[in-house]
C-alpha cells in the first residue's frame, strides 16, 4: 500500500511534469504530454533545456542532468517554479552561447534572455496581446451591461415617481370628497341657524340632557 509520502511525491512530480509540458507548448508551440516530458531529452525529442545565467545556473544545470523520476519532492517544486525563470525550453537544434568552463558535453548555460529563441519572444508577446485584447473586450461588455442597467433603473424610478404622484392626486381628490360628505351630514344634524363656523363640531345634545317640551 502506498505511503502518504509516496502519494505526495507522486502528486508533486505530476504537477512538475504538467508545468514543464505547458512551458514547452507556450514557448515552442509543441505539444508534449506531461508523461513524455524529460529533463534529459532523447535525440528524437524536438526540444532541449537551456539554463539561464541567474546565479543559480550550476544548481539547475545539475538538476537537468538527472531523470525526473529520480528527483525528490523538493526538487520537483524547484523545477516547477524555476521553469521559464532559471531555465527554458528551446528547439533541439538551437545552439546557445556557452560560458567559459562549460564543454559541449555539459548542459549549456544560456548567456541571457537574448539567447531565448526569437519565436519564443514572438509567441510570448502574441499571447500577451491576445490576453490584453480579451480583457478589453470583457471590460467593454461589462461597461455596456452597466449602462443598460443604469438606463433601466432610471426608467423604473421615473415610472414609480409617476405612480406616486398619481396616488397623491387620487388621495387628495378622495379626501376632499370625504370632507364634503362629512360636512353635509353635520349640517343636517345641527339645528336651524347653527353658526357655520361650528359645523365641524358635534351638534348632538348629550343623552343626560332632556330637550325642552
Amino acid at each position: 500500500m502506498p505511503t502518504r509520502g509516496n502519494i505526495n511525491r507522486g502528486a508533486r512530480r505530476q504537477e512538475c511534469r504538467q508545468a514543464l509540458s505547458k512551458h514547452i507548448e507556450k514557448v515552442l508551440g509543441i505539444t508534449v504530454s506531461p508523461e513524455e516530458v524529460r529533463l534529459k531529452p532523447e535525440p528524437h525529442d524536438p526540444y532541449q533545456w537551456i539554463v539561464k545565467k541567474t546565479g543559480k545556473e550550476a544548481l539547475f544545470a545539475t538538476l537537468l542532468q538527472k531523470h525526473l523520476s529520480l528527483h525528490s519532492t523538493r526538487t520537483f517544486e524547484l523545477l516547477r517554479k524555476g521553469v521559464g525563470t532559471y531555465f527554458y525550453a528551446a528547439p533541439a537544434d538551437f545552439e546557445p552561447t556557452l560560458d567559459k568552463g562549460h564543454s559541449s558535453g555539459q548542459q549549456p548555460v544560456g548567456d541571457s534572455r537574448d539567447d531565448i529563441p526569437m519565436q519564443a519572444d514572438i509567441q510570448y508577446w502574441k499571447d500577451a496581446a491576445q490576453k490584453a485584447e480579451q480583457d478589453n473586450c470583457q471590460l467593454r461588455r461589462d461597461l455596456e451591461r452597466a449602462k443598460k442597467c443604469n438606463n433601466d433603473l432610471e426608467i423604473l424610478v421615473r415610472a414609480c415617481y409617476g405612480k406616486v404622484e398619481l396616488m397623491e392626486s387620487c388621495i387628495r381628490s378622495h379626501f376632499g370628497e370625504i370632507l364634503k360628505v362629512i360636512g353635509t351630514e353635520q349640517m343636517e344634524l345641527c339645528p336651524p341657524n347653527f353658526p357655520a363656523d361650528l359645523v365641524t363640531k358635534s351638534c348632538i345634545l348629550p343623552d343626560n340632557l332632556s330637550t325642552p317640551h
